[in-house]
C-alpha cells in the first residue's frame, strides 16, 4: 500500500477533496501548488493512521475527538 499513498490517482482524488470544502484557498495563501502539497501531506497524514492506529487505538468517536483537537483547528484557520 505504502507506494500507492502518493500515487496520481490517490493525488487526484485528494485533491478533488479538498476543492469540495467551502474554502477560497487562493484567499487563503494557499496557492495551487500548495494545495497540492497539502493533498500529500493529508494523504501521508491519513496513511500513517492506517499503518499504525496508534496507542491508545482510537477508532469512532476516539477517533473523531483526536483529530477535531489536532486537525479541525489548523482547516478552521483557512476559512476566510
Amino acid at each position: 500500500m505504502s507506494p500507492g499513498v502518493t500515487s496520481d490517482t490517490a493525488r487526484a482524488f485528494g485533491r478533488s477533496i479538498l476543492e469540495r470544502f467551502a474554502i477560497d484557498w487562493e484567499r487563503a495563501g494557499i496557492a495551487d501548488t500548495t494545495l497540492d502539497e497539502l493533498v500529500e501531506h493529508m494523504l501521508r497524514t491519513g496513511q500513517s493512521f492506517v499503518i499504525d492506529p496508534g496507542r491508545p487505538s482510537r477508532r469512532g468517536v476516539e477517533l473523531r475527538a483526536y483529530l477535531t483537537t489536532w486537525i479541525a483547528p489548523a482547516l478552521r484557520e483557512l476559512r476566510p
